[in-house]
């Protein structure tokens, strides 16, 4: 549990004082103007010294760590003993720490699947994976160490490579975090756990994007001064992209290259399902546009080079114009 950081004064008993020709009486001492404001306080300062200590020295393990489970190791003895704001600081140091870092760990890791047939060895135990059952033992330590800097392994199409485990930060440092911070993780976890696209498709129905989408609206406009605001608006911008532009393969007929009549419904549905969102302005702005190039998306490609072409004029500017009306509705 999280210090309070507040201690409770005991009371200041009145002591009885002798005067004059053996009258006795009582008076009340009273502690000097501002004493108990300082007294109140200084449990507080304490507090708020401490939580300044603990990310001072998590930006400092930051800077000297080699793996990230150096990082955890250090958030495991201290995010208990801070407030819920100062533990959100210190998963952000994390985040960020896995932001600059995922792609260099994985080149590495990538080397070290092809030295000893280190790849097959991993592949023949399964996943998920059992480290226990690694008998390569510099092989096992280094899968250990980095499970336990909160990483999962993703096998995505044959290839294995790192990436960041918020599924199990959120199980072990939810409780210390606010609710901004938690909304956040929640969001990190769905696209880590199903990613809405690769290679230039959609991984999840158009559908499932809708409401990926309206969950992230809702994290913007419940956390207007979020502490991950500019990332979630930035992943808003990208969904809202791909929502509405990532019309790969089952999106287009190909002969008139018009949006298919079911993608045009299911716009039309998410406008009706979530009338008092802001993104729904949006998409009926963008039918607005396509109803008035009777559905039609592209121009026809040049025989011999492509089937698709360019975007018509006014939906290609649709499309250029989407950040700036993200910015509009949440700030830069």
């Amino acid at each position: 549990m999280k210090r309070s950081g507040y201690l409770v004064l005991n009371s200041v008993l009145a002591v009885g004082l002798l005067t004059g020709c053996g009258n006795t009486g009582s008076t009340s001492t009273q502690p000097p103007q501002g004493e108990a404001s300082s007294q109140t306080t200084a449990p507080q300062k304490d507090q708020q010294n401490a939580d300044q200590d603990a990310i001072k020295k998590m930006q400092e393990v930051t800077l000297q760590a080699k793996e990230p489970v150096e990082l955890i190791t250090y958030l495991d003895k201290t995010i208990k003993n801070v407030k819920s704001e100062t533990a959100d600081q210190l998963l952000v140091i994390l985040d960020e720490y896995y932001a600059t870092h995922l792609i260099e760990l994985n080149e590495s890791f990538s080397k070290l699947l092809a030295e000893n047939s280190n790849a097959q060895k991993l592949y023949e135990i399964g996943f998920p994976m059992d480290v226990t059952k690694i008998k390569d033992e510099p092989l096992k330590k280094y899968m250990q160490d980095k499970f336990a800097g909160k990483l999962a392994l993703s096998d995505h199409q044959g290839d294995l490579y790192w990436k960041v485990d918020y599924e199990a930060l959120r199980g072990e440092y939810s409780s210390y975090l606010t609710d901004d911070m938690k909304a956040y993780m929640e969001l990190q976890r769905d696209e880590s756990n199903k990613p809405i696209s690769s290679d230039g498709s959609l991984m999840i129905t158009r559908q499932e994007l809708g409401e990926r989408i309206v969950k992230v609206e809702k994290y913007l406009t419940t956390y207007d001064k979020g502490i991950k605001k500019t990332d979630v608006r930035n992943l808003y911008q990208t969904y809202l992209q791909e929502y509405l532009s990532n019309y790969r393969y089952e999106a287009i007929d190909e002969k008139t290259m018009k949006l298919l009549p079911e993608v045009k419904k299911a716009y039309e549905q998410f406008t009706k399902d979530h009338s008092g969102t802001k993104t729904a302005g949006i998409v009926t702005e963008y039918l607005q546009t396509v109803n008035k190039n009777k559905d039609v998306i592209y121009e026809h490609g040049k025989a011999g080079e492509s089937i698709i072409g360019d975007a018509k004029p006014d939906i290609s500017m649709f499309w250029g114009e989407l950040q700036h009306k993200v910015e509009q509705l949440f700030g830069k």
